[in-house]
């Protein structure tokens, strides 16, 4: 099933086999359903990085360790805010 586009030209749902949405469908810290920025929640989790080492993803967690990264969470727009996401 494709994924469905707003009025921005981003693509939203969940994330699955084969395609990721621009926004990405979460719960908010508030219960509010909605969704991240994908660029944003890849950073906030690490996965954008492109760590060269174990060693350096280790230490780039480590240098996290305890500290937690807020996300906005956005309705299918992508403009109007709703809440948090929480990564820790």
């Amino acid at each position: 099933m494709p994924l469905a586009v707003n009025d921005r030209g981003q693509t939203y749902g969940s994330a699955g086999a084969g395609e990721e949405p621009d926004l990405i469908a979460v719960v908010a810290t508030n219960g509010r359903q909605g969704y991240v920025d994908a660029d944003e929640l890849a950073d906030a989790t690490g996965s954008s990085q492109n760590f060269t080492s174990p060693e350096e993803a280790l230490r780039w967690q480590e240098e996290r360790a305890g500290r937690a990264v807020v996300v906005p969470v956005f309705l299918s727009d992508g403009v109007t805010r709703v809440g948090d996401f929480v990564v820790q």
